[in-house]
């Protein structure tokens, strides 16, 4: 919400199609849509019982400290190593999702696919719609 009030104040577009309000709008929107999905899993798992099975303890701290390190690797590719973008973006988002989850061949193959089709999709609207060269 406050993103929507934010970009509200913000002056329309001259020159540009969309604006600068139109990336806080895009963000605000998808967080209240991936919002409105979890509020409703979260409902639906209302009615559930636990079976009373011990419960997986939180993720070790030195999984935080890899994900923290492979975001710096991340921005320092992106920044001092001129990475391009997708390439970038596909090795943090494996990177990540193997640090968190289980590694397996599986796994690997998964994350490297969501990485790929992320970064593919956002390079492809900030290049198209909103007209901002990245990577």
């Amino acid at each position: 919400m406050i993103l929507f009030i934010g970009a509200a104040d913000l002056p329309p577009p001259r020159f540009e199609p969309m604006g600068s309000a139109a990336m806080p709008k895009i963000l605000a929107t998808i967080m209240i849509l991936l919002a409105l999905v979890i509020g409703a899993r979260a409902v639906s798992k209302l009615g559930i019982t636990p079976d009373h099975t011990r419960a997986e303890p939180l993720a070790p701290v030195w999984r935080s400290a890899f994900v923290f390190a492979a975001l710096v690797i991340y921005v320092a590719a992106l920044d001092f190593g001129r990475v391009p973008f997708v390439v970038a973006t596909t090795g943090f988002v494996a990177a990540a999702g193997l640090i968190i989850g289980k590694f397996s061949p599986k796994a690997a193959a998964l994350f490297a696919g969501l990485g790929l089709c992320v970064s593919t999709l956002i390079y492809f609207v900030f290049t198209h719609f909103l007209f901002i060269q990245i990577g």
